[in-house]
């Protein structure tokens, strides 16, 4: 069975842009969650803007451990959803391709992403959360001292 067809291929191009824009959208949604805590530093004590980006960076492999699962899925969704409406399913069932004929570009597109969350639990979150403990120490300490 051949894995590199066109059909495979233009199957996982169309799965790219729904998860770039899921993986956009649940990363704000995440990021609202944090806001109060944003704005408390900056209007009350007086924290740098590059600070606080540089925190929220910190945090983001926490994140993105449930961001990446659930942009994957939700573009797999979103294609096969798309392709349906367009009768892009149909067109290609009446050309003589099973549906399991479709699933090979959907587990590539799955393994890549258990790959990405696999690396960012693994790599990302241990150093995320070292550099945010002595980052949160540091400007507490400075916290302490203006106060």
């Amino acid at each position: 069975m051949k894995t590199n067809t066109i059909i495979s291929r233009y199957i996982f191009r169309e799965m790219v842009p729904p998860f770039i824009i899921n993986m956009v959208f649940f990363t704000f949604m995440f990021l609202m969650t944090r806001i109060l805590e944003i704005t408390d530093m900056i209007v009350n004590y007086g924290v740098d803007i590059r600070v606080v980006f540089k925190l929220l960076g910190f945090t983001m492999p926490f994140f993105l451990q449930f961001i990446i699962p659930m942009s994957v899925m939700m573009a797999v969704l979103l294609t096969f959803l798309k392709m349906s409406s367009d009768n892009e399913i149909i067109a290609l069932k009446a050309g003589g391709v099973s549906i399991y004929r479709m699933l090979p570009p959907v587990f590539l597109f799955a393994l890549i992403g258990v790959f990405l969350t696999g690396a960012t639990a693994i790599y990302g979150l241990p150093t995320g959360r070292t550099a945010m403990k002595s980052s949160s120490t540091r400007w507490r300490s400075i916290i302490r001292r203006s106060g």
